[in-house]
């Protein structure tokens, strides 16, 4: 039973000394600022996708390294690894802290007001903290147009009157150019590019490590899409993204979460725990690691309803985290649509892709389809599996994600082929598969979905497409839990709908897909055969015969036609 003494969980949380008074739950990543001090380079970049955590990372530095909270150092520290082993750096740094995630991009004008207005407001509080300019100094500083001129004034007035040196910290620094990229981009040219007033902003920073006045710089965002034009202005900087030793500077790894739940007295924490690593454990950020680790925010959402309401929340995404994600459609815009199609069809079909991780990315060439699959990993939709021959294997990452990519391809399914998917028949059929066991209504909304496709959508059709079609659509409904490719003693059905703890449901299913081109028809039998036989070895294993309730289906198509039955052991 929880008690009233337990940390609160810190969901939505991202100041680090409000978690602390407030008594929250942190798992330590403090030791992570003592290996990021043994960098010989004090200026640097990490990537991690959204809700990794990264405004609390920043937070953490800010009062760790600030010299205002030099007093409070124990109360904040001491509990966690730093505070019993402080760097000679600690509370040593007047921080200027930058947050480049409200910037307004509907035009160039409100662009670069915005971006103008969120450099002021930054030095404002800078001065408020610190106090060595006089108001009329920093109205002096207001008047500058650009907001490189705007910074340059404020180092060059601050430089003889600083006790200290400054620690720069700057959240989502990519943020407003990323939502550029996927809506205007000669405007996203134009703002990074040599001239921009991007560049310009960090060429100022740089002018000022020279100075030693600026003697660190930690900056964080998701993707290395500006960090090309952004280092050409600032190319004295480290970007650690990849490197092995920080894998796990942000998110949770798989021991953790364990430790949370048994912390939180769950019930059965061993079984949510194996839940919870198939819905949202999977993403490494190296390639000679070993440790996944989930999206912190993920992890936080899920514990709060079942910390709260003794059950799993009825979505496995919370909305606001949802809104991020689904950004993959901006994504898939970028690049060529036929080779798109293709590539998301391959991450779907397979589960995996081959490609070169582009580091930085260039617009004086064309947007290639490893571009495209580098930018699905820096925003978490794909993650590095291993190498194959000297190229990146990337995977989908866990089953949340996965989800996405369904619902994805279901929507751009019915879009560009011109059919409509009737949500309340899907429902239907859903319900009588949960209910009855059968796939009458299901099959009858598959059939007719085939014969409404192009000929150019069947060009290449296949028993894999088959099943995209069956995972598409079941995505659209939260009663079953799929499962593509189960693994069951090196043996896999095509795919399960499984009951969750969210439905529970009568009766799961099982299927195993052939398909035939209409000139092979007179095999209808035969394939049917084959997949009855394959049907009845996986009954036959541990992992599928526990499995209450199982209705097997072999389904063959002939061309457009899909044929089925049931299989009974």
């Amino acid at each position: 039973m929880q008690t009233d003494m337990k940390k609160r969980l810190p969901q939505g949380i991202s100041n680090y000394e409000r978690l602390i008074v407030d008594n929250c739950y942190y798992v330590d990543r403090t030791n992570f600022l003592e290996k990021l001090e043994l960098i010989p380079n004090p200026y640097q970049f990490l990537l991690r996708p959204r809700k990794f955590g990264k405004s609390l990372f920043l937070s953490m530095m800010q009062y760790y390294y600030g010299v205002e909270y030099k007093e409070n150092f124990q109360k904040l520290f001491g509990e966690y690894y730093i505070g019993k082993n402080p760097t000679p750096l600690a509370n040593s740094f007047y921080v200027l802290k930058f947050d480049f995630s409200g910037i307004a991009t509907y035009d160039k004008e409100k662009l670069v007001k915005s971006f103008h207005g969120s450099v002021y407001s930054s030095l404002e509080i800078w001065n408020g903290t610190y106090k060595l300019l006089t108001d009329a100094k920093m109205q002096e500083i207001k008047q500058e147009e650009e907001p490189a001129g705007i910074l340059k004034q404020f180092f060059a007035k601050v430089t003889d009157l600083s006790e200290h040196p400054i620690l720069i910290l700057i959240d989502e620094y990519d943020h407003f150019t990323n939502e550029l990229l996927s809506f205007d981009f000669e405007l996203f040219k134009t703002s990074v590019a040599q001239n921009g007033f991007v560049r310009k902003f960090f060429e100022v920073i740089k002018t000022f490590t020279g100075t030693g006045l600026v003697a660190r710089m930690f900056a964080t965002g998701v993707t290395p899409v500006t960090l090309d034009s952004l280092t050409s202005g600032f190319n004295v900087s480290k970007n650690l993204s990849l490197e092995p030793a920080f894998n796990e500077i942000m998110g949770f790894t798989d021991e953790e979460v364990l430790t949370m739940l048994e912390y939180y007295e769950v019930e059965d924490p061993k079984r949510v725990h194996f839940d919870m690593r198939d819905y949202y454990n999977g993403s490494k950020f190296a390639k000679r690691v070993e440790r996944k680790l989930y999206n912190s925010n993920m992890v936080l959402y899920f514990l709060d309803s079942i910390t709260r309401t003794k059950s799993y929340p009825d979505g496995l995404m919370d909305v606001n985290i949802m809104s991020d994600y689904k950004k993959i459609g901006n994504i898939f815009l970028l690049g060529d649509e036929d080779v798109s199609n293709k590539r998301v069809q391959e991450i779907l079909s397979s589960g995996e892709i081959a490609a070169e991780l582009t580091i930085q990315f260039s617009f004086e060439r064309e947007f290639t389809p490893d571009d495209l699959i580098s930018l699905l990993y820096y925003n978490g939709l794909l993650t590095i599996k291993g190498e194959d021959f000297g190229s990146m294997v990337f995977t989908i990452p866990n089953y949340v994600i996965r989800e996405l990519y369904w619902k994805y391809f279901a929507q751009k399914l019915e879009k560009e082929s011109h059919i409509s998917i009737n949500s309340s028949e899907l429902q239907a059929a859903m319900k009588q598969m949960a209910l009855e066991g059968r796939i009458d209504l299901y099959m009858s909304i598959i059939n007719n979905t085939m014969k409404d496709l192009s000929n150019r959508d069947l060009q290449n059709f296949d028993e894999k497409y088959v099943k995209m079609l069956f995972m598409a659509f079941s995505s659209l409904s939260p009663i079953y839990y799929k499962k593509s490719e189960y693994e069951a003693n090196r043996k896999y059905p095509d795919l399960l709908f499984l009951s969750t703890p969210v439905i529970p449901v009568e009766n799961q299913m099982l299927f195993e897909f052939k398909y035939l081109k209409i000139s092979e028809s007179h095999r209808l039998a035969e394939k049917f055969a084959e997949a009855t036989n394959q049907i009845q070895n996986y009954l036959e294993l541990d992992e599928i015969n526990q499995i209450k309730n199982l209705h097997s289906y072999a389904i063959v198509f002939v061309g457009v036609e899909g044929n089925w039955k049931e299989v009974i052991k």
